[in-house]
């Protein structure tokens, strides 16, 4: 029998937000899903957190995709956008499957300090696997002991809020 992690992984093309409120805290979100995980990392029932968005649809604009994701998970539409600032590879076991997801991150800004999120349109298992909203500083980022995607957010991050944006997406992949 072949082993799970050594099938060629499936592609998922997949946009994220750095979403940022007027304090420079970014919202993520968490989930919490056994069957979700690196391949050959054990099972856990420890939160996930990572920025709002997901998979585009076949043939979907990049900004259109990320624009409908913002709106299903947090309900916002009336955000200000900026820059494409990162890019990231990475293979996840989702329910025995190898998926490839290659995700674009761009930045974008909320005028209110912790506006509160209401998801309108999670799907059947994000619904089920959700565990919360939270608006982190930087500083909190790079102290805490949970999981939190991408590595080293607090780092690239801050790096971008202090230089600006880069002149094209860096390639983050290999923070891990």
């Amino acid at each position: 029998m072949p082993r799970i992690d050594a099938a060629p992984a499936r592609s998922r093309p997949t946009v994220r937000v750095l979403l940022l409120d007027p304090a420079d805290r970014v919202l993520l979100q968490a989930f919490v899903d056994p069957e979700v995980r690196r391949p050959g990392a054990p099972p856990t029932d420890a939160p996930v957190w990572f920025p709002p968005g997901g998979g585009l649809e076949p043939g979907e604009d990049p900004a259109a995709g990320l624009r409908r994701e913002l709106r299903e998970e947090t309900g916002f539409d009336d955000v200000a956008w900026g820059a494409w600032v990162w890019r990231r590879t990475v293979d996840l076991l989702v329910h025995g499957e190898v998926r490839r997801f290659e995700e674009a991150y761009r930045l974008a800004r909320v005028a209110v300090e912790r506006r509160t999120p209401h998801p309108t349109g999670f799907e059947a298992w994000e619904a089920r696997t959700f565990h919360g909203f939270r608006w982190w500083t930087l500083a909190e980022l790079a102290a805490t002991s949970e999981r939190v995607f991408p590595p080293r957010i607090a780092q690239r991050l801050g790096a971008v809020l202090a230089d600006g944006p880069p002149d094209a997406p860096l390639d983050v992949s290999g923070d891990g």
